[in-house]
């Protein structure tokens, strides 16, 4: 008498996922426009002095390295250093 296979030992069709092209981006139109260190929206940031931070140190190198990348800029965008 042979074995029967398991209902387990063999997956079933999934259909193929699809596929984004590499310059997709979800747009958020409330949001565009916001400068964002570290998944932390600085406007935010700024105007909610008490706020908690969940991860410091990770901010903290984020914004770091946001100012450096504006420092060594050759034309950096100071508009978007200033707010309204």
């Amino acid at each position: 008498m042979g074995v029967s296979p398991s209902p387990f030992d063999s997956s079933p069709s999934l259909p193929p996922s699809p596929q984004l092209p590499e310059d997709f981006a979800v747009v958020y139109s409330q949001v565009q426009g916001e400068v964002v260190v570290g998944g932390v929206f600085l406007r935010l940031f700024i105007a909610q002095p008490t706020w908690v931070l969940r991860k410091p140190k990770e901010f903290l190198i984020a914004l770091l390295e946001k100012l450096s990348t504006m420092v060594q800029s050759t034309s950096p965008d100071v508009s978007r250093t200033h707010t309204p």
